[in-house]
This record gives structure tokens, sequence and C-alpha cells, in this order.
């Protein structure tokens, strides 16, 4: 009978582990968010994935993109983009007449550049972690790309 036990236990933790990973359950059983990326903002295009799974206490965001640069659009024109940065943020909404409120940024230093030569390129994959409470608390979680100057936000919600 003892022997009948430790065998459903066994046939039962493996079902459930094959669920779990067919779901992309990670850890505190939270189900993988995939978040498909296709938009564009001002002289930037933006093309991918970015991937959300449970690490702990955190979210981590795995980001693979390709950027098309769009030398020609009416607003925030440049001759070439050299990328320094990305950011990941949880913002919540202030009353009218005020600005967003930041609860947390994580930062991934980039180097990548974009000219009328080279004007799509796939960005190498990196992740990047906010806080699971700043996220719960936030009204809005997005990705932005700066080049230390300008910065172009990538306009799909990452909530």
């Amino acid at each position: 009978m003892h022997f009948s036990h430790t065998l459903r236990f066994i046939v039962l933790a493996a079902l459930f582990s094959a669920a779990t990973a067919c779901t992309g359950l990670r850890g505190a059983g939270e189900a993988e968010k995939l978040y498909e990326i296709n938009s564009t903002y001002e002289t930037l295009g933006f093309r991918g994935t970015v991937t959300r799974h449970s690490v702990g206490t955190d979210f981590e965001y795995r980001v693979e993109l390709t950027l098309t640069f769009l030398p020609d659009a009416p607003y925030n024109r440049v001759e070439e983009i050299h990328l320094t940065s990305c950011e990941l943020s949880a913002t919540t909404r202030q009353p009218p007449g005020h600005s967003w409120s930041l609860i947390q940024r994580s930062v991934q230093q980039l180097a990548f550049g974009l000219t009328k030569d080279e004007p799509t390129r796939h960005l190498p994959a990196f992740y990047i972690r906010l806080h699971k409470s700043a996220v719960s608390q936030a009204d809005s979680v997005g990705l932005l790309v700066t080049d230390g100057h300008f910065g172009w936000p990538i306009p799909e919600s990452l909530k």
C-alpha cells in the first residue's frame, strides 16, 4: 500500500511538472506572460517580444526586439540613433496637471546604433527586472530606449 501511495505521488509530481512546463509557470504559481511588440514611436519602429516570468520577489522581463530607424518621420528627427540604455519603469497616475509618479525604474545599458545605411537591426536579447510589488502598485509598466537626449517609449503596456 505504501508503495502505491509513493508511486501515485511520483506520477502526480511528474504530471504537475509537465503541466507547469507546458504553461510556462515559474515559481509562486504565476504564469509566464508574453507581450507581442509591433509599434512605432516617431523615428523608431519596434518589433518582437517581451516575456515576463516570476523569479522570487521580482518579475524578470526578457526583451527580444528588432528596431527600425525611420529617418523621415515628422517628429524627433535625427540623422542617426546611438542608444545608450533601455529603461523599464513602473509608474502611477497623479491628479490632473501633475506628471506620473515613478515607483521603480530598472536600467539596462546598451551600445546600439542605427543609421540610414543600416536602419534595421536586432537588439541583442537581455533581461531586466522589477519588484512584483512595484508592478502590482503601478498603473503603467513600460519600456523606453534612449540615447541620453531623446527617449523613444515602446507604446505597449507590460503591466
